[in-house]
């Protein structure tokens, strides 16, 4: 489609506006009457192979419309039950929707890899402190509902601190078998995103015992057993950060 030039408000840019594919790297210019005239003037003959690939070619100003419907159809298509106060996640049966973050490219908020080799990184922390973001606080009003805490634009992260502590505390079979519980492993932790943005609760959790920040209590049901994580509130950096885990049977 190089080349072609056709006024601003026409509607061939509605389904011919770049990105029109995987990795294009097509942009608009503007021209005014006479450089376009310079140019050619407008284009009359659109080639046959000009346009764009499904999904793609959306004017700027239709793009969210476009998600919005895709998104509203897949949610429909899952048997999407938004809770009564709509302030708290919708609720998905699990399969579909894992299936439908996965095609999202959330990954329930990342990639798996990235988030399994951070865990196993941190399994071995010693005193460089790191963390891997995952994704905005973007569940900030159910938090809001059930703590009073407002954390709207605050970056939620995984901390290996926090990890390493949950591996030391609670990532070893034979002690968690005792407490009628089931270890924590490094595949485990990419199911947070998943028990953030969709869970079964939320609470209060008190204040960390170290740093005195307050913390939030999330659970999850999943496949068979209950899914609990803790995070801290980090005002200054605002920031939503790992401070502990732990699975029991359902």
């Amino acid at each position: 489609m190089d080349g072609i030039i056709k006024p601003v408000d026409d509607a061939f840019w509605a389904s011919h506006s770049p990105p029109c594919g995987h990795r294009c790297r097509c942009k608009l210019i503007s021209l005014s009457h006479d450089e376009a005239m310079t140019r050619g003037g407008v284009t009359a003959d659109i080639p046959a192979g000009a346009k764009a690939d499904a999904g793609w070619g959306y004017k700027p100003t239709q793009r969210m419309e476009a998600a919005q419907r895709f998104i509203t159809e897949r949610l429909n298509k899952c048997g999407y039950t938004p809770l009564s106060n709509g302030n708290t996640p919708p609720i998905w049966c699990n399969g579909e929707a894992r299936k439908f973050l996965d095609e999202l490219g959330h990954n329930r908020g990342m990639n798996k890899k990235d988030i399994i080799a951070f865990a196993e990184k941190s399994a071995h922390a010693k005193n460089e402190h790191e963390t891997l973001f995952i994704g905005e606080a973007s569940n900030h009003d159910a938090i809001l509902s059930a703590t009073g805490f407002d954390v709207s634009g605050y970056r939620r992260v995984l901390d290996n601190f926090g990890i390493k502590h949950i591996f030391n505390r609670h990532g070893i079979q034979s002690i968690e078998e005792k407490r009628g519980q089931r270890a924590v492993t490094a595949q485990d932790f990419t199911l947070i995103p998943e028990i953030l943005t969709m869970p079964d609760g939320i609470e209060y959790a008190g204040q960390s015992r170290f740093s005195k920040a307050d913390l939030i209590k999330y659970w999850k049901k999943i496949d068979g057993e209950i899914f609990y994580y803790v995070e801290e509130i980090r005002r200054k950096r605002r920031l939503v950060a790992t401070e502990t885990m732990w699975i029991m049977p359902e």
